[in-house]
């Protein structure tokens, strides 16, 4: 078939994608998750349909299934004479049909609230976390269910919902990422790190958010985002302009940044610009995968500027001695550095 020629009316008909939305097969969840990640230019359509199957499918806590397809039934019938309709009435166009789908869910919707109904699928269904962690040393490149592309650095970690695309899109990270969003204007793309939020429609950034550092920082590339701290202090930012979070003070603040140097990272290039011996420690352990212990560490004047475009540890580690004296050495993923 061809779906990637299907509006939202007819992703609402196929009994597959029905499946799919209700989570009732797990070869329909499976197909339609790897058709969506291929076509993320139908996102739209399929989120129009996903919204009102699973409207359709708010039923009471302890729901009758029989009765639960018994409905479900009526809407695929209601949609079926709707389109007998506009084939005999031409001047009734998709938006005709398409209000009444909607009129019958809006119907739906507010006798349920009337009741306090949950959805029959949710209630039915186990929350299940989709993880994915780097070690140091590591990167690691992947979709989201809706086609957004994600790369994860070094010791980082991202997780999301499995029903990511039945609900918001949402992903909470720790570490660092960069993210290229699929476009999306009914749903928004949102990354949690820590007591910050990060929310676009399509675009791409950068969010560093280490939680062994007092520092979260977001960089925009392009599109549009805002960024939220726990505290409902936000920030609107254009490409070329960044958000920082100070942890410990609690300060949203924003700042210019170059591209270059924030996304350097991701081609495999470390950048060290004025950098202190704890950022040069943390920089390596999660380049290189080693634990670092400092011996006779520098003064807090100590800095160093270098960029390494993949360089091994040993070379990095030469070139930081001629510029202080540093003794060094490694064993079984241990680093000891002496000054």
């Amino acid at each position: 078939m061809k779906y990637n020629q299907y509006n939202a009316e007819e992703f609402l008909n196929d009994e597959s994608f029905q499946s799919f939305a209700l989570g009732h097969k797990e070869e329909d969840v499976s197909f339609w998750t790897a058709w969506i990640k291929e076509h993320p230019e139908k996102i739209v359509e399929v989120n129009e349909a996903i919204k009102i199957l699973t409207a359709f499918s708010i039923r009471t806590i302890n729901p009758e299934k029989e009765k639960f397809e018994s409905d479900l039934q009526q809407l695929h019938k209601a949609l079926n004479e709707q389109k007998e309709l506009t084939k005999t009435i031409p001047i009734r166009s998709f938006r005709f049909s398409w209000k009444i789908a909607a009129s019958i869910v809006l119907l739906i919707g507010v006798s349920i609230a009337a009741y306090q109904y949950v959805t029959y699928f949710t209630s039915k269904a186990e929350q299940v976390v989709v993880e994915k962690s780097v070690p140091g040393g590591k990167k690691l490149t992947f979709m989201l269910p809706d086609g957004s592309k994600v790369k994860l650095n070094g010791n980082s970690y991202l997780k999301y919902d499995q029903n990511y695309l039945l609900k918001q899109r949402s992903v909470t990270l720790i570490g660092e990422a960069y993210f290229e969003v699929v476009k999306d204007s009914i749903n928004p793309f949102t990354v949690v790190s820590g007591a910050i939020s990060t929310t676009a429609l399509g675009t791409s950034f950068n969010v560093k958010a280490y939680d062994n550092e007092n520092l979260i920082e977001v960089a925009l590339i392009t599109g549009k985002v805002k960024v939220v701290d726990n505290r409902d202090n936000s920030l609107t930012l254009n490409p070329g302009k960044g958000a920082r979070y100070l942890v410990d003070g609690q300060q949203l603040i924003a700042y210019e940044f170059n591209s270059d140097e924030v996304l350097a990272w991701k081609d495999g290039i470390i950048k060290f610009k004025n950098a202190s011996i704890d950022e040069v420690s943390r920089t390596l352990e999660r380049w290189y995968g080693v634990s670092i212990e400092i011996i006779n560490p520098p003064d807090q004047a100590w800095r160093i500027n270098g960029t390494f475009e993949n360089e091994s540890l040993e070379n990095v580690l030469n070139s930081i001695s001629y510029t202080s004296p540093l003794n060094y050495t490694l064993q079984n993923n241990k680093l000891t550095l002496e000054f």
